[in-house]
């Protein structure tokens, strides 16, 4: 079994319980030495996984114009989802279809931070992501997917101006 994980129990499938986080292994996990790995982290709800997240997936291992990670690791909603709603299906069961979709880990994010404003859910995830040790990038989809303008806003809101008027506007 790979990794520090003390407490797991009943490991089935694939499918391994270690306290409130779900993990699911395909293949090689973060192994230490030998090969160059680029681990690549998605916070995600898959609610339910279809076309667009095995596209994302895809494309953050292509190493043309892609991010070329070698591995992909979901962090995963649970039961519950984002808005506090159930999800439409079993965390299992999308646990599986990101697997069969590309991923190579999935890991779900505890429920404080997965029925959590957009901030916490997103913070949560990273959180999480980061723990591991072996996550070298984030990767998002967007609607858009215009580069260039998703760059030029994360470059206002990392501002002293944006900073401070956010304060002000939020102090009133």
């Amino acid at each position: 079994f790979p990794g520090n994980f003390h407490n797991c129990i009943l490991p089935q499938n694939n499918v391994y319980y270690h306290s409130t986080v779900l993990l699911v292994f395909q293949g090689l996990f973060c192994p230490k030495g030998g090969i160059l790995l680029k681990v690549a982290g998605i916070v995600a709800e898959y609610n339910p996984f279809h076309n667009g997240h095995a596209h994302q997936i895809e494309r953050t291992r292509a190493a043309d114009n892609g991010c070329g990670a070698t591995h992909v690791v979901a962090v995963m909603s649970g039961h519950f989802v984002q808005r506090g709603e159930p999800a439409f299906l079993e965390k299992h069961v999308r646990a599986r279809a990101a697997l069969s979709g590309g991923a190579d880990l999935v890991l779900e994010l505890p429920l404080a931070f997965a029925c959590a404003p957009a901030q916490r859910f997103g913070l949560g995830a990273v959180y999480v992501a980061e723990k591991m040790g072996c996550v070298d990038m984030l990767s998002f989809g967007s609607e858009s997917g215009d580069t260039a303008r998703l760059e030029q806003a994360a470059a206002v809101l990392d501002t002293p101006q944006f900073r401070e008027a956010l304060a002000r506007g939020l102090e009133s």
